[in-house]
């Protein structure tokens, strides 16, 4: 019942070894797209005078040239 050497495939023309390590070169391909993105697309920096011009929108005066308020 033995297989003998000539009956027994290499371990790339199983499927189980495919299978298993679908998930970790799934998870590295999704980590670098992300990393990508967020360094292609990086948010803008908070200008230096955010918490006044946010007091202002409140205040219902301009900044930067819009009106705010009712």
């Amino acid at each position: 019942m033995n297989p003998s050497r000539s009956d027994v495939q290499p371990w790339y023309r199983h499927p189980w070894p495919w299978l298993l390590m679908m998930a970790p070169v799934t998870a590295i391909v999704w980590g670098v797209l992300c990393l990508v993105l967020a360094t292609v697309y990086r948010d803008p920096l908070v200008t230096e005078h955010a918490w006044r011009d946010g007091q202002a929108l409140q205040a219902g005066q301009t900044v930067n040239g819009t009106r705010s308020g009712p």
